[in-house]
């Protein structure tokens, strides 16, 4: 049985991941955390098998580069027995060493490039989160198994590809221009930008 520590600061996405692996037989929900201070101390004792990340940039040799303020990924790689990691963009050893390795790649076990693949949540400095489909997300899972399945139907159970098609390029790229100004950020938290 594989072991699982959920860090996650927002509710909602939290509520959601657990909502999830609570429906798996073979997955053990060791906790589910939402403060950094509970992260090392309940990682600590729990030892997860598997810490599931995703940064900005990392080379083929798994070495992450993450932008401060970090929140909890360097603490749950070091915890855990092993790293799975996504990255938006794969890089040179070079260029992730320059920009300074955050997640050193002999705690990495495996890493892919997939881009925009912290959506719904954020991936900082790139793009926010996505507060509407986190909505969406949470929604779903807590309203029974026949609605989760439409939506795992409708995102997660094909390609990242078709994930990324039906969340849609405009959304994405609205995301992703969050940091260009303060308008752009609320923009995002608007009732025009947060719909999906």
């Amino acid at each position: 049985m594989i072991r699982i520590l959920i860090a996650e600061p927002m509710t909602l996405t939290r509520e959601g991941l657990v909502a999830l692996i609570e429906r798996e037989n073979d997955i053990e929900l060791a906790a589910a955390v939402r403060h950094r201070e509970e992260v090392v101390r309940t990682a600590r004792a729990v030892r997860p098998d598997v810490a599931l990340l995703h940064a900005p940039s990392g080379d083929r040799y798994g070495n992450l580069h993450l932008e401060q303020p970090y929140v909890l990924d360097e603490r749950f790689a070091s915890a855990s027995r092993m790293v799975v990691a996504t990255v938006d963009e794969l890089v040179s050893t070079e260029e992730v060493t320059a920009a300074g390795v955050t997640i050193p790649g002999h705690l990495v076990a495996a890493v892919a490039q997939v881009p925009f693949g912290a959506h719904p949540s954020s991936c900082y400095p790139r793009y926010a989160y996505d507060r509407a489909h986190l909505r969406e997300y949470v929604t779903a899972a807590q309203a029974g198994p026949g609605d989760l399945e439409k939506y795992l139907a409708a995102y997660v159970q094909d390609s990242e590809e078709s994930y990324r098609d039906a969340i849609g390029a405009d959304r994405l790229s609205q995301l992703a221009g969050w940091s260009q100004s303060t308008e752009a950020w609320q923009e995002l938290f608007s009732a025009a930008g947060s719909t999906s």
